[in-house]
């Protein structure tokens, strides 16, 4: 079964961290290739195929930090993030958890620019 979402994105943008958390696992990973796994309160994200990585394992991270470069690397025909949410140990569709992110410069709904 395939878990998680595919982002298709250009080789070398930044990933960021979904939110604050823990590196616990920062390398290579078979078919995920470069892959960072960040535990926070009560979840794990997971980031996969990256072209580099840009954090250490049990370094604290912020959301938003930059962590790793989107790549092709492990088993990918292409270019792009591929992102998984585990909670309570279980991996979920992480669509349902995702907010969408205001572009820089502008303020989301409820929130002043």
């Amino acid at each position: 079964m395939h878990w998680g979402i595919d982002l298709a994105a250009p080789e070398g943008r930044p990933v960021r961290a979904a939110a604050a958390g823990r590196v616990v696992f920062a390398g290579w990973n078979g078919a995920y290739g470069l892959l960072i796994i960040l535990e926070h309160k009560n979840f794990r994200t997971y980031y996969a195929h990256n072209s580099s990585l840009l954090v250490e394992k049990d370094q604290q991270v912020a959301a938003g930090e930059i962590i790793a470069a989107v790549g092709r690397t492990g088993r990918a025909t292409g270019s792009h993030l591929h992102f998984e949410l585990e909670i309570q140990g279980r991996k979920v569709n992480p669509l349902p958890h995702l907010t969408r992110v205001p572009e820089a410069g502008k303020a989301g709904p409820g929130e002043n620019s």
